[in-house]
């Protein structure tokens, strides 16, 4: 499958990094409107995100849209949310980095 550009992805969704955020910019289907909030929660909390043909973790989509490039590693939420995916709450860490910051039951 090819590589997804950062270009195409602005042109199907726009995302705010101060909400987290994303939104259709082109309606793909019958439910995915322009203006409407894409993604939803999976069964772990996390928002996956369907555009252009694969399905995507917006955590890691809104990285690869703020700096251009795709996590090197894992993306850690800060304060532990799964589906706060401010930028200002994302990290491209260690898988070790990231355990450290599990909440434990």
């Amino acid at each position: 499958m090819p590589e997804l550009h950062i270009d195409e992805l602005k042109k199907h969704l726009s995302y705010n990094e101060k909400t987290g955020v994303f939104m259709r910019l082109i309606k793909t289907s019958r439910t995915a409107k322009v203006g409407c909030p894409a993604g939803h929660k999976n069964k772990r909390g996390y928002v996956i995100i369907k555009t252009l043909g694969r399905t995507y973790k917006a955590h890691r989509l809104a990285w690869f849209y703020i700096t251009g490039k795709w996590p090197e590693r894992v993306i850690d939420h800060i304060n532990g949310v799964l589906d706060d995916n401010r930028f200002a709450n994302i990290r491209d860490v260690t898988v070790s980095v990231n355990l450290q910051n599990q909440k434990r039951a």
